[in-house]
């Protein structure tokens, strides 16, 4: 069985391989977990594509216990991914947001202290837009690396 100190290192390797040297990835291991952290760069769905099989099994909720993969070679029970956002970033999308949806100036506005967007009305229904759930939404499928949205529908229907 590969230890998690090494198993870290194949992950190091395979997002080096897969994403180049773009994004710095800090890879961490304990005897049970690794961690991966990252800034800006491709989105978690994107990192835990090619690192999620890095695992000895999965966590089944129904049961509560953890159930090993027999044929896997790894000594790690988890493997998580956790990407921040600069504020770079959150500008860019901001941008982009207003250059498609205009109202959202005059609704309101974003702030990069709280990360939340704050409606001009006090008394804003609940049932209009919610513009902060659009924003977050927006900004976690945006590859900071491509510059793209991931998920080409992620405004429709508004």
């Amino acid at each position: 069985m590969i230890d998690s100190k090494e198993v870290a290192k194949l992950v190091r390797q395979t997002l080096k391989e897969v994403f180049g040297k773009e994004t710095k990835f800090s890879v961490k291991s304990n005897h049970n977990a690794i961690r991966v952290h990252w800034e800006n760069g491709p989105t978690d769905k994107e990192v835990c594509k090619h690192i999620d099989h890095y695992c000895s099994g999965s966590f089944n909720p129904m049961e509560d216990i953890f159930e090993y993969d027999r044929n896997s070679e790894y000594g790690n029970k988890y493997i998580s991914a956790d990407r921040s956002i600069s504020e770079d970033v959150w500008a860019e999308v901001s941008g982009r947001l207003v250059e498609q949806f205009p109202q959202i100036l005059s609704e309101g506005y974003f702030s990069f202290e709280t990360g939340t967007w704050h409606s001009h009305d006090p008394n804003a229904s609940r049932s209009q837009v919610n513009w902060n759930r659009i924003y977050r939404q927006a900004v976690w499928n945006y590859d900071a690396q491509t510059e793209e949205f991931i998920t080409s529908d992620l405004l429709n229907g508004l």
